[in-house]
């Protein structure tokens, strides 16, 4: 989960018994939503990384299984926008 779902899925996403992974490149960022989405039962660790790095996607799976198991939920949130000039 990134920081783009941060109220859009909390409700659904963060009940009791939830284990949450949320990605993204602000540490700081990253350490309010985990205190945000953090509960009774819910478990939340945060994975710094930038997803437009190579490599980065296989590391935020690793540390993600490896601190809560399998993963039964994805939700992307990742996206790249390309700005182009456009001449006439």
């Amino acid at each position: 989960m990134q920081a783009g779902h941060r109220r859009s899925h909390r409700p659904r996403v963060c009940r009791g018994g939830a284990r949450v992974a949320i990605t993204g490149r602000s540490a700081q960022e990253l350490k309010a939503l985990q205190k945000e989405l953090s509960g009774p039962g819910v478990r939340c660790e945060s994975i710094v990384a930038d997803l437009t790095q190579k490599g980065s996607v296989d590391l935020v799976w690793n540390q993600a299984t490896q601190a809560l198991g399998p993963i039964g939920i994805l939700v992307n949130n990742a996206g790249m926008a390309a700005a182009r000039i456009l001449n006439r």
